[in-house]
């Protein structure tokens, strides 16, 4: 999981669940806040995967 940083890397090729969950957060983000920066959307949707991601994690967990 890549938690630990807010955007992936430049060159960064693979496709993460991470980004499907921000790409999902940024179309809602784009449609409700069109004031907000290109970049500044980007970092609360990477935010908002992070926190998904995080879910996740501990449902998955919680089935073991």
């Amino acid at each position: 999981m890549k938690s630990s940083r807010s955007l992936p890397e430049d060159g960064e090729q693979s496709f993460t669940l991470r980004d499907h969950f921000a790409t999902i957060a940024l179309k809602e983000i784009i449609s409700t806040r069109p004031e907000e920066t290109a970049e500044k959307k980007a970092l609360v949707a990477y935010q908002i995967a992070d926190s998904m991601m995080r879910q996740r994690d501990r449902a998955v967990s919680g089935l073991r």
